[in-house]
Order: C-alpha cells, then sequence, then structure tokens
C-alpha cells in the first residue's frame, strides 16, 4: 500500500468516522431539551447555541473538566458556524427564526447547526490528513503522486480535469485531494462529479 492509499483510506467517505460524528450530532440533538419552543430574547438564543456546541464539540467525559469553560468560545464558535449554514448575518437569522418559531423554530436551527458542525468536521479532518500526507513527502514522490492519482482514481474525475485537454492537476494536487471524498461520494451515488 502506498503513501496515497493511506491517505485516500484515511479520507474515504465509508471509512471516515462520519457515522461517528453524525451519531453524535444526533444524540446531542435527541438530548437537547430546550424549556421552551421558541427562545424568548438573544441571550436565551445564545446560550441555547453555545450549550448545543459544547454538547456536540466534547466528549461526554471531557466535559466533566470543560464544563466551566467560557459560553463565549462555544457561542463564537457556532455564530461562525451559523454564517456558514444562514449565509451573511447567520446568527441573525437564525435568531430571527428560532424566535419566530418558523422553520422548526430552535430545533430547526440546533438541526442545520448540526449539520455545519458536520461538515465542518469533516473538512478540517479531510484538510489535516492530506497537509500530513503532503508534508511527509520527499520532492519525487509529490511530483509522482499526481499520476499515480491520475492512474487509480483518474476515472472518478469530472471531465474538465481529465484527457488530454484537461489542466494538469500536478500544480493543484492537494486542493484536487480535498474533493476526492465528493468525488467518491458521487460515484457511489451513481452521479457524474462536478468540477
Amino acid at each position: 500500500m502506498t503513501k496515497l492509499d493511506v491517505l485516500l483510506q484515511k479520507i474515504d467517505p465509508d471509512g471516515l468516522d462520519m457515522h461517528k460524528m453524525a451519531s453524535r450530532v444526533d444524540r446531542a440533538l435527541d438530548g437537547f431539551h430546550v424549556k421552551w419552543a421558541q427562545v424568548q430574547n438573544r441571550d436565551d438564543f445564545r446560550e441555547c447555541i453555545a450549550a448545543f456546541v459544547f454538547r456536540v464539540k466534547v466528549s461526554p467525559v471531557a466535559s466533566l473538566w470543560l464544563a466551566g469553560t467560557a459560553q463565549i468560545h462555544w457561542w463564537e464558535s457556532g455564530s461562525g458556524l451559523l454564517a456558514e449554514a444562514y449565509g451573511p448575518n447567520g446568527a441573525d437569522r437564525a435568531y430571527y427564526l428560532a424566535a419566530g418559531g418558523d422553520n422548526g423554530g430552535i430545533h430547526g436551527v440546533l438541526r442545520k447547526l448540526g449539520t455545519a458542525i458536520l461538515r465542518h468536521d469533516t473538512e478540517a479532518h479531510v484538510g489535516r490528513c492530506i497537509r500530513d500526507y503532503w508534508e511527509q513527502l520527499s520532492v519525487v514522490e509529490r511530483l509522482n503522486a499526481p499520476e499515480e492519482y491520475l492512474a487509480k482514481w483518474g476515472g472518478i474525475l469530472p471531465l474538465s480535469l481529465r484527457g488530454r485537454h484537461g489542466p494538469p492537476i500536478g500544480a493543484r494536487f492537494p486542493e484536487i485531494l480535498t474533493k476526492h471524498p465528493d468525488w467518491l461520494r458521487s460515484m457511489r451515488s451513481g452521479l457524474r462529479p462536478a468540477t
């Protein structure tokens, strides 16, 4: 097994502890009870978001030691993810949905936040694995890795990246590797990957 094979195994969507991460989000959603169906004010909303992010991100054992960490840390993490989920001013949009009870109210917001946490953690894991892989390669291995990838996985690349007229992938190889899990998912679902 080559170094590239080991990396691709680590970032394969079926092998990523995604089920473990997804079940952590599901458990947090299932076990997270808000005393109100609609949040009453922004302080309640911030408290709720911070508590949910804490519950998803921190294992039950570690939570014993981290229970006293500043709520602001968990709120900042959550508000950044709300911006990813809802766009610019995402925290404000999420607050109005939660306060108004629209689209599932606070539980709808938490569900969307859980999905954003899962996506963010997955992307961070894949990025870390690729960075570690790339940094441990020699110059010669870095030059040969794209050819090895094309020989083994060229068939899952979007048409714009393969063939005689496609751009060379060597210069952007680490960036292309970040898309590998998405291309695998597309291939397994029978869809043609997009660029």
